[in-house]
Protein backbone atom coordinates (compact mmCIF):
# COMPACT_ATOMS: atom_id res chain seq x y z
CA UNK A 1 0.00 0.00 0.00
CA UNK A 2 1.39 3.41 -1.00
CA UNK A 3 1.28 6.13 1.69
CA UNK A 4 -0.93 9.12 1.01
CA UNK A 5 0.77 12.27 -0.27
CA UNK A 6 0.59 15.10 2.26
CA UNK A 7 0.48 18.61 0.80
CA UNK A 8 1.46 20.14 4.15
CA UNK A 9 2.85 19.06 7.51
CA UNK A 10 0.36 17.11 9.61
CA UNK A 11 0.44 17.20 13.42
CA UNK A 12 -0.31 13.96 15.26
CA UNK A 13 -0.71 13.31 18.98
CA UNK A 14 -0.40 9.71 20.15
CA UNK A 15 -1.45 8.70 23.66
CA UNK A 16 -1.39 5.23 25.17
CA UNK A 17 0.84 2.54 26.59
CA UNK A 18 4.55 2.68 25.81
CA UNK A 19 4.48 -0.31 23.46
CA UNK A 20 1.39 0.87 21.56
CA UNK A 21 2.77 4.38 20.97
CA UNK A 22 6.12 2.96 19.83
CA UNK A 23 4.42 0.59 17.39
CA UNK A 24 2.28 3.35 15.85
CA UNK A 25 5.37 5.57 15.48
CA UNK A 26 7.18 2.73 13.64
CA UNK A 27 4.27 2.26 11.23
CA UNK A 28 4.07 6.01 10.53
CA UNK A 29 7.84 6.18 9.99
CA UNK A 30 7.58 3.48 7.33
CA UNK A 31 5.46 5.76 5.14
CA UNK A 32 6.25 9.32 6.17
CA UNK A 33 9.05 11.54 7.38
CA UNK A 34 8.43 11.83 11.12
CA UNK A 35 9.72 14.61 13.37
CA UNK A 36 9.27 14.22 17.11
CA UNK A 37 8.09 17.51 18.59
CA UNK A 38 7.39 16.60 22.20
CA UNK A 39 7.17 13.49 24.34
CA UNK A 40 5.76 13.13 27.85
CA UNK A 41 6.03 9.89 29.77
CA UNK A 42 4.06 8.81 32.81
CA UNK A 43 3.88 5.66 34.93
CA UNK A 44 1.88 3.57 32.45
CA UNK A 45 1.32 5.92 29.53
CA UNK A 46 3.19 7.96 26.95
CA UNK A 47 2.16 10.96 24.87
CA UNK A 48 4.07 11.75 21.69
CA UNK A 49 3.50 14.77 19.45
CA UNK A 50 4.76 14.30 15.92
CA UNK A 51 4.89 16.16 12.62
CA UNK A 52 4.42 14.06 9.49
CA UNK A 53 5.57 14.99 5.99
CA UNK A 54 5.54 13.16 2.67
CA UNK A 55 8.78 11.54 1.56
Amino acid sequence: MTPAHLSALVGVTLTGGYHAVDEVEKVLAAGFEVQSRHTVSGDQEREARLLLASR
